[in-house]
C-alpha cells in the first residue's frame, strides 16, 4: 500500500503584541527536527544524509542502512511503501535479527513522534530507554506499529524529561520486519492533548497553532452496551464540526481495529467474554488533525448453554468399560469430554466408551465452548475400584533354616479369587485367602516376595505389594581349632549376605564381649574344649551362629634347675622353674625336700639354704590360670660329705614290642664299681607314649636305645612321677628292693 505524505506550505505565526514570540510547536524542514531551546541530539533523526550517523548496529538486520525509495521498488515497478523523504531504516524481509541503537541524549520536555511500520508483534519494536546508574536500562516507552501500516507514533516525555535516554530499533522475530523514520521532538503533542501510539502519517513540516482554529471533537456510539459472544455490534462515529475527507479508525478494545476508512460506521463481533473499552480515532480538519473519542464500555457475555452428561455406571472396577452420553441444546457450541485422568476427546453427543486402567475417583467433565470461549460444563463422578492385595510377612529378616510366616489380605474380599505367592527363591505356592503359610529359606540371600490374586475369568489380576526378605546365615570360625594354653586365636564371624550395618559380639565359654568388627583376636588362658559363638544384631534382631569348638591343651612340662647338685650346709642355693611360657602368668611353689616349701609366687626363681647335711629331693609345682597344676621331676641335692649310690639298668638283646602304647622293660640291677652298698631287688620302668603308636618294634636306632646303660639314682619313695623324655615319651619307673620302695 502506498501512503502519501501531505505537505503544507503555510507556517502560521501568531504575534500577540508581546516582546516574546511564542511557538506552540516547531518542526523544521531540516533532517534534524527538534524544538526550540533544545539542544539537538547527536544522531540523525530522518536519515536523509543517507547514513546512520550517531546510531550503532548489532546483528545483521540493519546492515547497509538506510534504504532509499528506489530500493523499495517491487518487481512490477511499484513502490511497496514510502516514508518521509528519500531514506529510512528498515529490517526488510531478510529474516535477520539485530538492533539499531542511538547515541545517548538528555530527554527534553514535550513529545517525541516518529513514523513506524511494524507487524504489531513485540519482537519488532522501537524502545525509549532511561539510563539509570543503579538499575541500568529502564524501558520507558515502546511502539510496535500495526499490520504493516505506516503510522506515526508519539510519546509524552514530560514525566521523564531531564533524564538520560537512548532509542533502540529492535527486530528479534526472524520473520516479521520493522521500518522507522522522521523522529521529531516537539514542545507540544502533534495529536492534541492525548498522545497516541497508533496514528496516521503526520506532516512534520507544519507548525500548528491550536488557538487559530476550532478544535474538532469525536464521539463514538454503540448499538448495545451488552452483547454475547458471536453477536454483531454496530459502531458509529460522530465528528463536530464535520470536515470533508475525514477518516476513521475504530478501536474495539480487544486489540483489534477497523483500519483507516472514510465511513463513520462499522461492525464487530467479539469472540471472548470480557469488558472492553472501544474508541474511534479520527483525522479531520484542513490541517489533518488527529483526535480520538472518549472510550465507551461494552460488556461481552457468554450465552447460556444447557449441558447433559450421563454415565451408564458410576461404580466400576479397573478396566471395566463405561458408556458416556449427553449433549447441548446449543448447536453453535463445541464440546470436549475430559475423563479426569489427563485424557480427553472431542464430544459430538454420540456414545463414548472409556475404561480406567487405575483405581481412583475421577471427575468426568463435559465442557462447552463458543468461539473458543468457555460456555459451561457438566460433571459426573466415577469411582474406580481395584481390589487391594496386601502381602504380609512375620519379619523381613530371618535366619537360614528358620521358618517365616506369610499371609494375604484382599480388600474388598472376593471369594472367587485364587492366590499365588512367589517366594523369590524359585518356589511358588497356591493357597486360600484365609490361610497362613510358613516358608523356610535354606540359602542366605535377599529375596523379593510377591503374590497375585486372579479372577476366574483371567481378565482381572491383582498384584500384591512386594516384600524384601533377607535370609541371614551367621557362622563363626577360628584360624586354629587346637592350641596351647596362653596362645592366641583369631575368631571370625561370617554374615551372609554381607550386611555392614550390624553390631557384633562373641561368647567364649562363660565370657561374652562385644566387638566393633566381626573378627577378633582372643587368648585362651585355660585348657579344655571351649565353645565359641558369634552373634550379629541387625535392625534390632540378633542372629546367633552354631557353636564352634576350640580345644586348648595344657601339655606343659616344668623342670627344676639348681645351680649345683652338691652343696655345703647353709650354702645359699638358687632354684629356677623352667618350661612354662612367661605370658601364661603362672604361679610357682618350691618344695626343698627338707620339710620346707615356698609360698605361691609369680616368680619362677627362689633361693634356699639347708641347715643339715644329707641327701634332699626337691621339686617345683606350677599353677597355671584355670586351676591346673603341673609338677616337675625330682632333683637330688647332696649337702655335706655324704655321697650317693648309682644303680644301673642294663638292657641287653631284648626285643621290645609296643603293645597298646606301653613299653615294659625289665632289667637287672648292677652294682657300680667302687660302691660298698649292694642293693637287692629289681627296677621296673614303663614308658608311655603321648600318642597311641600302635604295635611298634623297638630295635637299635629307634626311639630308645637298646644295649646301653640307663643310670638310675636311688631316691626316697615319693610315688609315681611323670617325666617328659626327649623322644616325647612319658616315663614311669619304680624300684623294689629289700629295704624300701622308691
Amino acid at each position: 500500500m502506498k501512503i502519501c505524505i501531505k505537505h503544507s506550505a503555510i507556517l502560521r505565526i501568531i504575534k500577540i503584541g508581546l516582546f516574546i514570540i511564542t511557538f506552540t510547536g516547531i518542526i523544521s524542514n531540516s533532517q534534524e527536527s527538534y524544538g526550540q531551546e533544545m539542544s539537538p541530539p547527536s544522531f540523525t533523526l530522518d536519515f536523509e544524509e543517507g547514513n546512520l550517523r550517531g546510531w550503532q548496529t548489532s546483528g545483521r538486520a540493519f546492515v547497509n542502512q538506510p534504504v532509499s525509495s528506489n530500493q523499495m521498488m517491487s518487481l512490477n515497478g511499484e513502490v511497496q511503501f514510502t516514508m518521509q523523504g528519500n531514506h529510512w531504516v528498515t529490517s526488510g524481509t531478510n529474516r535477520l535479527t539485530g538492533t539499531l541503537t542511538s547515541n545517548t541524549f538528555t530527554i527534553p520536555e514535550g513529545t517525541l513522534s516518529f513514523l513506524i511500520r511494524g507487524s504489531g508483534a513485540f519482537e519488532t519494536r522501537v524502545v525509549l530507554y532511561i539510563l539509570d546508574q543503579i538499575e541500568g536500562r529502564i524501558r520507558a516507552e515502546y511502539a510496535t506499529g500495526y499490520e504493516l501500516e505506516v503510522e506515526r507514533a508519539e510519546w509524552d516525555l514530560s514525566r521523564i524529561a531531564g533524564r538520560t535516554g537512548l532509542l533502540q530499533v529492535i527486530d528479534e522475530s526472524g520473520s516479521d520486519n520493522i521500518s522507522v523514520d522522521n523522529f521529531v521532538f516537539s514542545q507540544f503533542s502533534n495529536f492534541g492533548s492525548y498522545p497516541n501510539p497508533d496514528v496516521a502519517v503526520f506532516d512534520p513540516n507544519v507548525i500548528y497553532d491550536p488557538g487559530d482554529q476550532v478544535q474538532p471533537t469525536a464521539e463514538l456510539s454503540l448499538s448495545t452496551s451488552f452483547t454475547e459472544i458471536g453477536s454483531v455490534v454496530e459502531f458509529e462515529a460522530f465528528v463536530d464540526p464535520e470536515y470533508e475527507n475525514t477518516r476513521y479508525n475504530f478501536h474495539f478494545g480487544n486489540g483489534e481495529q477497523s483500519g483507516w476508512q472514510p465511513s463513520p460506521e462499522t461492525t464487530h463481533t467479539y469472540r471472548q467474554s470480557d469488558r472492553y473499552e472501544a474508541f474511534v480515532e479520527v483525522i479531520t480538519g484542513p490541517s489533518g488533525l488527529n483526535i480520538r473519542s472518549e472510550p465507551v464500555a461494552i460488556e461481552v457475555l457468554i450465552p447460556e448453554v444447557s449441558l447433559v452428561l450421563n454415565a451408564d455406571k458410576t461404580n466400576v472396577f479397573v478396566n471395566e468399560s463405561i458408556e458416556f452420553s449427553g449433549g447441548s441444546d446449543n448447536d453453535s457450541v463445541s464440546m470436549i469430554i475430559s475423563f479426569g485422568d489427563d485424557n480427553f476427546r472431542n464430544f459430538d453427543g454420540s456414545v463414548v466408551e472409556y475404561s480406567y486402567p487405575f483405581p481412583g475417583t475421577f471427575d468426568v467433565d463435559l465442557v462447552a465452548y463458543i468461539q473458543e470461549e468457555f460456555a459451561g460444563s457438566q460433571t459426573v463422578r466415577i469411582n474406580v475400584a481395584n481390589p487391594s492385595l496386601n502381602l504380609i510377612s512375620g519379619d523381613n529378616f530371618v535366619q537360614t533354616g528358620n521358618t517365616i510366616l506369610f499371609s494375604l489380605q484382599l480388600e474388598p474380599a472376593r471369594p472367587e479369587f485364587t492366590y499365588e505367592i512367589n517366594y523369590g527363591d524359585e518356589n511358588t505356592e497356591s493357597f486360600g485367602i484365609d490361610e497362613q503359610i510358613n516358608h523356610r529359606y535354606n540359602t542366605p540371600g535377599i529375596y523379593r516376595v510377591s503374590a497375585i490374586a486372579r479372577h476366574p475369568n483371567e481378565e482381572l489380576i491383582v498384584n500384591s505389594n512386594p516384600l524384601q526378605i533377607t535370609a541371614v546365615d551367621v557362622r563363626v570360625t577360628s584360624d586354629r581349632d587346637i592350641l596351647q594354653v596362653g596362645e592366641r586365636s583369631r575368631l571370625t564371624g561370617i554374615i551372609e549376605p554381607g550386611i555392614v550395618d550390624a553390631e557384633f559380639s562373641f561368647i567364649v565359654g562363660d565370657s561374652t564381649f562385644s566387638s566393633a568388627t566381626p573378627d577378633v583376636d582372643y587368648t585362651f588362658n585355660s585348657s579344655g574344649d571351649h565353645e565359641v559363638t558369634f552373634m550379629a544384631t541387625i535392625d534390632g534382631r540378633t542372629f546367633t551362629s552354631n557353636p564352634f569348638t576350640v580345644t586348648v591343651q595344657s601339655d606343659y612340662t616344668i623342670r627344676l634347675i639348681t645351680g649345683k647338685t652338691e652343696a655345703s650346709k647353709d650354702e645359699r642355693i638358687q632354684f629356677t622353674a623352667m618350661g612354662i611360657p612367661s605370658n601364661l602368668l603362672a604361679e610357682y611353689k618350691f618344695y626343698f625336700g627338707d620339710g620346707e616349701e615356698s609360698e605361691w609366687s609369680e616368680s619362677s626363681t627362689t633361693f634356699h639354704s639347708y641347715r643339715s647335711n644329707g641327701s634332699y629331693n626337691a621339686f617345683v609345682e606350677a599353677r597355671i590360670p584355670g586351676g591346673e597344676y603341673i609338677q616337675s621331676s625330682i632333683i637330688n641335692l647332696e649337702v655335706g660329705e655324704r655321697g650317693f649310690t648309682t644303680w644301673v639298668i642294663t638292657v641287653t638283646g631284648i626285643l621290645v614290642v609296643l603293645l597298646g602304647g606301653y613299653i615294659f622293660i625289665r632289667g637287672r640291677l648292677k652294682k657300680k664299681s667302687g660302691r660298698n652298698t649292694k642293693p637287692k631287688g629289681k627296677i621296673d620302668t614303663i614308658v608311655t607314649p603321648r600318642k597311641d603308636l600302635g604295635n611298634q618294634q623297638i630295635s637299635p636306632g629307634s626311639l630308645i636305645n637298646i644295649n646301653r646303660e640307663i643310670t638310675i639314682k636311688p631316691v626316697k619313695d615319693i610315688g609315681m612321677q611323670k617325666i617328659k623324655n626327649v623322644e616325647h615319651l612319658l616315663k614311669k619307673e619304680w624300684r623294689q628292693n629289700d629295704e624300701s620302695s622308691h
